[in-house]
């Protein structure tokens, strides 16, 4: 992920990264990095919606829905 910020990568791309890394972080326990990872790529969706925002947010939104 960090090398991938240095890269000139279209917005679908970045999210799509992102939400790879979110469900990483999440799979190693890691739910505040991963919540920050799904936040960054749900402001890049708003900045530009692109083909893969509605799948980010129904596959992530879920899973980092704030406790209730």
């Amino acid at each position: 992920l960090a090398r991938s910020r240095s890269l000139e990568l279209q917005p679908m791309e970045k999210v799509e990264l992102l939400e790879r890394a979110a469900l990483s972080a999440l799979g190693l326990g890691e739910y505040e990095q991963g919540r920050a990872l799904y936040e960054e790529a749900r402001a890049i969706c708003a900045q530009k919606p692109n083909l893969i925002s509605e799948r980010v947010e129904a596959r992530l939104g879920p899973l980092f829905a704030p406790a209730q």
